[in-house]
């Protein structure tokens, strides 16, 4: 059985997201998608795999995850003791 296609429309109205994240998102390589004719086509069930296995993909209950640098400014601050604390005790408290 083939796999249901969406269009980038209808991807974007299931992760809550506007279509320009989408079509972000497919041009990084961060989801799959399929040409069909003219059209970009996406598996939705590839596309929350892909994007639940991602390194950068912050997930409840986890510390988020510091942003990179960006351009010819200073290198990132390491983090605070306390927020390396936080994260090697793993914020159990219950």
């Amino acid at each position: 059985m083939a796999p249901a296609l969406v269009s980038r429309d209808e991807l974007a109205a299931l992760l809550g997201v506007h279509p320009r994240t989408i079509l972000r998102a497919e041009k990084r390589g961060d989801i799959p998608s399929y040409r069909v004719g003219r059209l970009r086509k996406y598996d939705a069930a590839e596309v929350f795999a892909a994007l639940h296995s991602a390194p950068y993909m912050h997930r409840p209950g986890e510390p988020a995850p510091s942003p990179e640098p960006r351009g010819r400014g200073r290198a990132a601050k390491p983090a605070p003791a306390t927020v390396a604390a936080l994260r090697a005790g793993g914020g159990d408290s219950a």
